[in-house]
């Protein structure tokens, strides 16, 4: 059997990136501790309660009935190691939902502020941490803010770190994780027929360097059986110590549409950021293609 030698390495290379990008975002739920904020503002030695994530400190106040459960002041803290082989990295914290307005620091610094508990939100601390420990603060608050939603409601407002953290590395280029803690890689369906599916590939690179780099950005779109049907690779100047949008169209011809539960067809969007290096980034999205409309008369309509 021949063996195309040049493919084969390609194929391997590309593994070995795409573990690589995938064992970034590190989950760090566990072993932290809590302690309500009366008693870290008061005391000089609070009490210290192990918990793990997701957590509430509301937890039973439906249970029991209790209208006049606490809002206010949580805080919690985590220790964690950075090894000296990602010294040169970048690092990000990665809230899923934080209950409902949340201050975080790092070593001290203060690195990110925000409003709004049931959104994700990402902070970049690369300049707060160091090689060894580290000591993670995050203070949360779900006392009655006017500039906060929800104002009121038949429910409790619960508070906490109440969604997972995840503590994500990357390299000093990569896709912008600042957008609402999105992954920096947005897909669009612009128009749909079952004869063309036209797509917008929209993002922006984060650049953490002192100088601009020429990057490559690769679009590649698999069936649901793993063929793949379009690729498209892209050139971007990113610019140093900022960000830099990128857009991609893209049209598939003749596409697999999404029909529902009768066929929830979803073809699969690899996003992949290059540079002199090798594969530096990269994101996987799913990505249902469908049409529909309204009539007033006869109703809803899918796909025609």
């Amino acid at each position: 059997m021949k063996v195309n030698f040049n493919l084969l390495m390609v194929i391997c290379a590309y593994v070995s990136n795409t573990a690589f990008a995938q064992s970034q975002p590190t989950d760090v739920n566990d072993d932290w501790q809590f302690t309500p904020g009366y008693a870290y503002n008061m005391q000089k030695n609070p009490p210290w309660e192990n918990v793990n994530l997701p957590h509430t400190w509301n937890a039973t106040d439906a249970d029991n009935g209790n209208i006049a459960y606490y809002r206010g002041l949580g805080v919690y803290k985590k220790s964690v190691n950075i090894d000296k082989e990602n010294a040169d990295k970048r690092f990000f914290l990665h809230f899923e939902g934080s209950a409902t307005v949340t201050d975080v620091w790092v070593n001290g610094h203060h690195v990110g502020h925000h409003n709004g508990g049931y959104t994700a939100f990402v902070f970049e601390i690369t300049k707060a941490v160091a090689v060894g420990e580290n000591e993670f603060l995050v203070m949360v608050n779900n006392a009655y803010d006017s500039e906060v939603m929800p104002l009121v409601g038949d429910f409790n407002v619960y508070g906490g770190l109440f969604r997972p953290v995840h503590l994500i590395v990357k390299e000093k280029v990569g896709f912008d994780l600042s957008n609402y803690g999105s992954p920096g890689v947005l897909i669009t369906q612009k128009k749909v027929t079952k004869e063309m599916a036209d797509i917008a590939i929209d993002g922006a690179i984060s650049d953490g360097s002192a100088e601009e780099k020429r990057v490559t950005v690769q679009v590649v779109i698999n069936d649901a059986t793993g063929k793949i049907v379009l690729q498209k690779d892209i050139a971007v100047e990113a610019s140093k110590s900022g960000s830099t949008d990128f857009q991609i169209p893209l049209s598939i011809p003749q596409p697999k549409l999404w029909n529902g539960r009768k066929d929830p067809y979803r073809y699969s969007v690899h996003v992949s950021l290059a540079t002199d290096n090798g594969i530096v980034d990269q994101t996987t999205q799913p990505l249902g293609l469908r049409f529909f409309h309204l009539d007033p008369d006869k109703g809803f309509f899918l796909n025609g």
